[in-house]
């Protein structure tokens, strides 16, 4: 098997192929979240490149931790950094889209044909479990149709296909999380968000690694022969999903996002 450490350094593929991107449907943009819940605050997502670049930057104050906090997480097609503002130090793990797109080319075409066949049977499918469920065109949110992923008391609502979260409301706990996109403004990114040339960067390798295995555990998954009357819709003639199929669609729907 392959190391990390060689599978991330091979040259910088046609990620304009990628059947895993999620392209947003505008260049450049400036979108806005309000925050509520147990923690209050600004979250702000500055995209590039139709979405493969990003930077999300969150100011909140917490009921628990009463001094507000600031994080910067920078996407790119190859690279996820998250900038420590104190110590000038920015942790980097590997794009699960960049690790999927790198196995999905190493499997033969008959492999690969069947990845993406897979892809377009869970992009339309109706899919519920007892662990989760999936409902398309749930609602519109800045006038975006969104589709709902609910997982036990989480609710979360996607637009483009993964591409971009509209709405959530996260209970952990005692602690409860709502972010709501109330502003999008199509307009020129500063390039200097992404700079990173006066931080350290330093591989988180325990995400790393797992970030490698997910991708792994994704492709297994995407050429399987699957049974769509059997394994994605629950009715009472049939079983639930194994543990692998749950993990594996939870994963698909949402990759790219930082």
């Amino acid at each position: 098997m392959k190391t990390l450490l060689i599978l991330l350094f091979l040259p910088l593929l046609l990620l304009a192929e990628n059947p895993f991107e999620k392209k947003l449907p505008f260049e450049e943009a400036i979108i806005e979240y309000s925050l509520g819940g147990s923690q209050k605050g600004v979250e702000t997502l500055y995209i590039k490149d139709f979405g493969r670049k990003r930077v999300l930057y969150k100011k909140v104050t917490t009921k628990i931790i009463a001094k507000s906090q600031e994080k910067f997480i920078i996407t790119t097609p190859k690279w996820i950094y998250t900038k420590n503002q104190k110590t000038n130090i920015a942790y980097r793990v590997p794009n699960l889209n960049y690790l999927l797109y790198i196995r999905f080319k190493e499997l033969n075409k008959k492999e690969q044909q069947k990845v993406l066949k897979n892809l377009k049977i869970i992009k339309y499918l109706p899919i519920q479990s007892s662990q989760f469920k999936i409902e398309k065109n749930y609602t519109v949110v800045n006038n975006i149709p969104c589709n709902l992923l609910i997982q036990k008391s989480n609710k979360e609502c996607y637009s483009y296909d993964g591409a971009l979260l509209l709405k959530s409301e996260i209970r952990f706990l005692g602690f409860n999380k709502s972010e709501i996109l109330y502003n999008i403004f199509q307009t020129k990114v500063d390039p200097n968000l992404f700079d990173l040339s006066n931080y350290k960067i330093v591989d988180n390798k325990l995400k790393s690694v797992q970030a490698y295995e997910k991708s792994k555990k994704i492709i297994d998954f995407l050429k399987r022969n699957i049974n769509t009357k059997t394994i994605f819709i629950k009715t009472k003639k049939t079983e639930d999903y194994n543990q692998e199929i749950q993990e594996g669609i939870k994963a698909l729907k949402n990759i790219g996002q930082p």
